[in-house]
């Protein structure tokens, strides 16, 4: 159980001990008791100062058809955030994954708006999301509309497509907005494109440097 009488910094620092020794689901929990004793407003200010590692980790215990306590409190900013530093942990492999378990579970379309208006204002965001749709899949259906290619494919439709993953992450990107979903293509098939994006990443926040151990991926945040 999570010590309400701490400050927030120590609430991260507690919270990450309870992920390391009970798991996703306890950490979440630990979240929810939060948001229940002090409101939304407190327990994404502690979600606001857990490190990225720990908060995708939470994450992608859930899916969208029983969504993370974190994953529904979590804002815009702070998703990107997090997503922006898992590369410095080498962590990018996991980008798709926490962006699925966040967006997908929402029904709220403003909400749902907002994560993307976010990821699609700039280029890093653009390339984060090239990272995460990366493939053929993206590819075709941008061009045909269609997830697959050949003369009896389908068009992807909301009733078709593969739920909670990649595929309705395109979709929802194309349906908010066709050009960011294009300016997405046209960035991923560019040569190098994982490369040059974790670069420019590294560039920006290599001084936040994160942890490798797999031995204890969270010593370094307590």
């Amino acid at each position: 159980m999570l010590d309400l009488t701490l400050e927030v910094n120590e609430r991260a620092t507690a919270l990450v001990a309870i992920l390391q020794q009970q798991g996703a689901v306890a950490a979440d929990k630990a979240v929810e008791v939060v948001a229940d004793k002090e409101g939304d407003k407190s327990a994404a200010k502690l979600i606001g100062r857990l490190p990225a590692v720990v908060v995708a980790d939470i994450v992608v215990q859930f899916d969208y058809t029983k969504p993370s306590i974190v994953g529904m409190i979590v804002t815009p900013k702070q998703l990107r955030k997090v997503v922006e530093r898992l590369p410095l942990m080498d962590q990018e492999n996991r980008i798709s994954d926490v962006l699925c378990g966040v967006i997908l579970h929402e029904d709220d379309t403003r909400k749902r708006k907002a994560f993307l208006s976010e990821f699609t204002r700039n280029e890093i965001g653009i390339g984060l999301l090239a990272i995460a749709l990366e493939g053929d899949e993206f590819i075709s259906f941008i061009k045909t509309g269609s997830f697959s290619s050949g003369e009896d494919a389908e068009k992807a439709t909301s009733e078709n497509i593969d739920f909670g993953g990649k595929q309705e992450l395109a979709f929802a990107l194309k349906e908010y907005s066709g050009v960011a979903a294009k300016k997405v293509a046209s960035v991923m098939s560019q040569e190098g494109m994982q490369k040059h994006v974790i670069a420019t990443i590294r560039s920006l926040f290599g001084n936040e440097s994160g942890t490798n151990s797999d031995d204890n991926p969270y010593a370094k945040f307590l």
